[in-house]
């Protein structure tokens, strides 16, 4: 196929600076107004590729005729109907590894805020005094010798197991279907024992229908009453209703939550009036860091792609004929004109 002088890219929201200039370097760069169905179809209509960032609507695809591929800015792909564009013959890329750094430190800190609750420290010494704030630091725990347990073993699983062995000498069991893939300073656990014996219980698991509330009410209820939930997958991974009725009831001892099953949260809601949760706005792997890498890996999957070649990190394999064939089919469309 001849190389186009400029393409089109859509892209859902905002990337940082350093990436809409490596894409302009060979396509005309969009930003979508907004984030709505009836926009992002709309935008989508003369784009050749898509960056990925928010929800796409089911029927994407069928609004976008010129599209060869999306590529996620980021590694989760229940923002993107791959079923769809497998079948319409659009490759679907993501960039696995870029944030898991940052992920994987993330539930880390909030592992060590839980242990330590150093938020409560500091409105004690504000509103109390040194006394009081001091007295309370007395309920703090280590981090070290404890039993986190990872589900997963993915590139922020790995990542995570890797700084709490190596950093903290924390006690690492891990649920995983390759259980010969782990180092011998792990250990293999089944779920339902893992969640009964770990102090931390942290899924690292995209969101499919196999993982949907794959932490529910009957695994939720086998944990340790002095256990705590960290989650920065996807919030659909776990059942949230149960979750905070453990939480309220003290069945557990807290939980971290970055994601949640409603993306946006609202103040009122029965989330966030959990006080043993330590709640934020799904920032785990939103570092200039980790955006500097995503943004360098969506760059060049994205110039594979429109340029004909296989992307990297290709998630729908079973597109790539058809993939040929729409390409072939758009260049004598292109052709003809």
């Amino acid at each position: 196929m001849a190389m186009k002088a400029a393409w089109k890219v859509l892209v859902t929201n905002a990337v940082s600076a350093a990436t809409r200039a490596g894409l302009e370097r060979f396509a005309d760069v969009s930003i979508a107004p907004d984030s709505t169905p009836e926009t992002l179809r709309k935008s989508a209509a003369d784009a050749d590729l898509i960056i990925v960032r928010a929800p796409l609507p089911a029927d994407i695809f069928r609004h976008a005729p010129k599209v060869l591929g999306v590529v996620r800015h980021g590694v989760g792909l229940d923002f993107i109907p791959v079923d769809s564009a497998t079948e319409h013959g659009i490759l679907v890329a993501n960039v696995p590894g870029a944030n898991s750094n940052s992920v994987a430190e993330f539930c880390v800190m909030q592992m060590l805020n839980l242990l330590r609750n150093p938020a409560r420290a500091e409105r004690l010494i504000r509103q109390s005094g040194w006394a009081k704030a001091r007295a309370a630091s007395l309920q703090g725990a280590d981090l070290s010798g404890r039993m986190v347990g990872i589900i997963g073993f993915g590139a922020i699983g790995s990542r995570l197991a890797h700084i709490l062995h190596f950093g903290f000498q924390a006690k690492v069991a891990v649920c995983t279907r390759q259980p010969d893939s782990l180092p011998d300073w792990a250990s293999h656990m089944e779920l339902g024992a893992l969640v009964s014996e770990a102090d931390f219980v942290v899924p690292c698991v995209p969101l499919t229908k196999d993982t949907r509330h794959l932490l529910n009410a009957d695994l939720i209820g086998r944990m340790k009453p002095t256990a705590c939930v960290v989650n920065a997958s996807r919030g659909g991974v776990i059942e949230e209703p149960a979750l905070i009725h453990a939480l309220n009831e003290s069945r557990i001892a807290g939980a971290a939550l970055d994601v949640y099953e409603d993306a946006d949260p609202q103040p009122g809601d029965a989330v966030m009036r959990a006080d043993n949760a330590l709640i934020t706005p799904h920032l785990a792997g939103n570092t200039l860091d980790a955006h500097a890498r995503i943004g360098e890996q969506c760059v060049l999957e994205a110039l594979r792609i429109l340029y004909g070649e296989r992307p990297k990190n290709l998630v729908n394999p079973g597109a790539w004929e058809r993939h040929l064939a729409r390409r072939k089919a758009l260049e004598l469309g292109s052709d003809s004109n």
